[in-house]
């Protein structure tokens, strides 16, 4: 292996050939798919998918090395704002691995699979895009030196009450969300104002407002979202069978997650 071509694999642990032509400008496009099939061959690369790309680490085996599914998204989709359970993930609240990768991407929302993870595209919340705020509440991480864009805390705590099935369900979301450390409370109503749903209010109400958080929100903070609370009933999750309704916030509630909750606290 060529200096420049270890450098270039250690800089970058998922790839494209467009990424590695801008490497070496020189090269001939053919050159570029030249050497990294040799690089292949030497067990130096692996193929994810089609023109995709992932650097197998000196210490490692080619056919037992498993890329980092963030990288892959990241490298797949350059303006990827990883959500869902993804989001959580990178929060470091998320209360169980999960085999699906969610990112708001622009373009196609094509869903691939690769070791067993299903990598999954999905097109950014059309109420914020329109308002020009889909920007509002992200954090960027360095992952093993790559940059990556997710939601914040306050983007995850009202979007996961929106798409549940983003997120793992009521319960994988509520056991994660329950170990968020803090929030911008200015952030999670301007949130709230944009996506302008009473259920929304409710929901981040009733959580906050409940003892499922260690998050302490000011009295400022419940009265506000009280007072746009949904006039009428709404489910928390339609889907979880009975109910009990919550009337301070107009919820209903899955008695299946009440119950859950009881014997949860109870072990503790």
């Amino acid at each position: 292996m060529t200096r420049h071509l270890r450098k270039f694999l250690a800089d970058h642990p998922v790839f494209t050939s467009e990424d590695y032509q801008r490497a070496e400008p020189t090269a001939s496009p053919r050159a570029v798919q030249d050497r990294i099939g040799r690089a292949i061959k030497r067990g130096e690369v692996i193929r994810v998918r089609n023109d995709l790309y992932a650097s197998v680490p000196p210490a490692a085996e080619a056919h037992q090395f498993m890329p980092d599914r963030f990288h892959i998204m990241a490298a797949l989709r350059p303006d990827a704002v990883f959500c869902g359970h993804s989001a959580l993930e990178l929060s470091g609240v998320a209360y169980s691995m999960w085999n699906e990768c969610w990112a708001y991407t622009s373009g196609r929302r094509e869903v691939f699979k690769f070791q067993g993870m299903r990598y999954r595209p999905a097109a950014p919340p059309p109420t914020l895009v329109k308002q020009g705020l889909h920007f509002l509440g992200l954090i960027r991480h360095d992952r093993a030196g790559v940059i990556i864009t997710s939601l914040g805390p306050e983007r995850v705590l009202v979007e996961g009450f929106r798409n549940l099935n983003q997120y793992g369900g009521l319960g994988e979301f509520l056991e994660s969300v329950d170990a968020l450390q803090r929030i911008n409370e200015k952030l999670l109503l301007r949130l709230l104002e944009a996506y302008d749903e009473g259920r929304l209010y409710s929901a981040v109400g009733w959580f906050l407002e409940s003892n499922w958080t260690i998050l302490e929100p000011s009295e400022e903070l419940i009265s506000s979202l009280f007072e746009k609370r949904s006039k009428g009933p709404v489910y928390l999750d339609r889907s979880m069978g009975e109910v009990k309704k919550n009337s301070r916030w107009n919820l209903l509630i899955p008695e299946r997650i009440l119950r859950w909750r009881e014997n949860w606290d109870c072990d503790y």
